[in-house]
């Protein structure tokens, strides 16, 4: 142990392992698949900084001065493919504790294509010494695990909170998380501008509103009138947890209104940026456009608890059951 150094990463490598350890002892008799959950959502903490140290390398965002990027970078890349992998035979490991048949859901497979893209991103780079062939398959394949990496996760939660049948909260879900990672990816863009990053940032910021739109007044209105007031709402009332609908959905509801318009403000200001490139230099500038993408994609992730903490109370009135 003499002479290791630990940086952030391996801490919040540490950290992590931690957590999702601790998570797994105390929910593992009720809820098993919490543990796999909080395991995924630091793998999707890690591919974030995989793809903002990436963009660094590649010139198209803006690097931080006194870091050594590259090494940084592939750090990461290997904690995020093992992490990731790990990760994975986790899940299988819950799903045979529930005596349940492994790699047959729609989640089992996401996850075998996200553990063999992430094997295949990180092993070539450590047994090939001259890396530049690969580059243009190590790019693709990074594009390809964000995407694949966020719909694993929520599709894991979906089936464990929601269970199956329920294909609109299912869109409802996939919608808010694509939201997150647009939402994230404007952070990044604005936090460490490049000179095309205006413009990317805007077309994320163009798409995270009208996904927000579709997904919070459309899809989840309808599914609050035709499914929740009709169904859930009473069942939930009569159960254990009536607190779920009288605090958490009345919260929820409040910012299933005022999400899509944070979204439309920040598509707006975004815009402006592109219309104005000056605007990208001045500081409260970017910060404000920082504050704003933060606080929606704040407002994403409490959807998520909220929802997930609505979906516990109307099974737990049910006994249970799917």
């Amino acid at each position: 142990m003499n002479g290791m150094k630990w940086d952030w990463i391996d801490l919040l490598i540490l950290f992590s392992i931690i957590i999702t350890v601790l998570v797994t002892i105390v929910t593992y008799e009720e809820a098993r698949w919490v543990g796999h959950a909080v395991a995924g959502s630091f793998s999707l903490i890690l591919m974030v900084i995989i793809m903002t140290t990436g963009g660094m390398l590649t010139g198209r965002l803006r690097r931080r001065e006194n870091v050594r990027i590259f090494p940084l970078h592939r750090k990461v890349s290997i904690w995020f493919s093992l992490y990731v992998i790990g990760v994975f035979f986790f899940g299988l490991a819950v799903t045979a504790s529930h005596g349940e048949p492994v790699l047959t859901s729609v989640h089992g497979l996401f996850g075998l294509v996200v553990a063999v893209l992430a094997a295949a991103q990180v092993m070539p780079s450590l047994i090939i010494r001259n890396r530049a062939p690969l580059k243009g398959a190590h790019r693709i394949i990074g594009y390809l695990l964000a995407p694949f990496l966020t719909l694993q996760v929520i599709i894991g939660v979906y089936a464990a909170v929601i269970g199956t049948g329920r294909e609109v909260a299912l869109l409802h879900s996939l919608i808010g998380g694509i939201s997150l990672l647009l939402f994230a990816w404007i952070i990044v863009e604005i936090r460490y501008p490049g000179p095309k990053s205006p413009d990317r940032a805007a077309i994320a910021g163009y798409i995270a509103a009208l996904l927000n739109v579709i997904g919070c007044w459309i899809i989840g209105g309808y599914n609050y009138l035709t499914v929740y007031r009709g169904n859930i709402r009473g069942i939930i009332l009569s159960g254990p947890q009536p607190w779920a609908h009288e605090i958490v959905m009345e919260a929820k509801e409040h910012i299933f209104l005022f999400l899509p318009v944070v979204s439309i403000m920040l598509a707006l200001g975004l815009y402006t940026v592109t219309r104005d490139r000056a605007l990208m230099e001045e500081a409260q500038i970017r910060k404000a456009l920082i504050v704003t993408a933060g606080l929606a994609f704040f407002m994403v992730i409490l959807m998520f608890v909220m929802g997930s903490t609505i979906s516990n109370a109307a099974l737990a009135a049910q006994g249970g059951e799917q």
